[in-house]
């Protein structure tokens, strides 16, 4: 029995990134892919920009505060 298999693999796609939302980015600190969640149905989903501290979030690798600034990009929350 013959199991050859090939993998197509689009280009600039890596293992980090597939499967992930654009809109969920990774931690402006430590790199981390992030998965924010909806407060209230607990569903995958990006906050709304500019919503103060719904807008924020803590990563789970590194602790920091971090605060949604839309198109998948995250900032420091408070930065010392």
């Amino acid at each position: 029995m013959d199991t050859d298999t090939t993998l197509k693999v689009e280009e600039g796609v890596t293992h980090d990134t597939i499967g992930d939302p654009p809109a969920f980015g990774r931690c402006p600190v430590c790199g981390k892919p992030l998965r924010p969640r909806d407060l209230i149905t607990g569903e995958p989903k990006a906050p709304e920009p500019g919503q103060g501290k719904y807008s924020r979030a803590i990563c789970t690798g590194c602790g920091n505060i971090i605060e949604y600034i839309g198109g998948g990009k995250w900032k420091l929350a408070n930065p010392n």
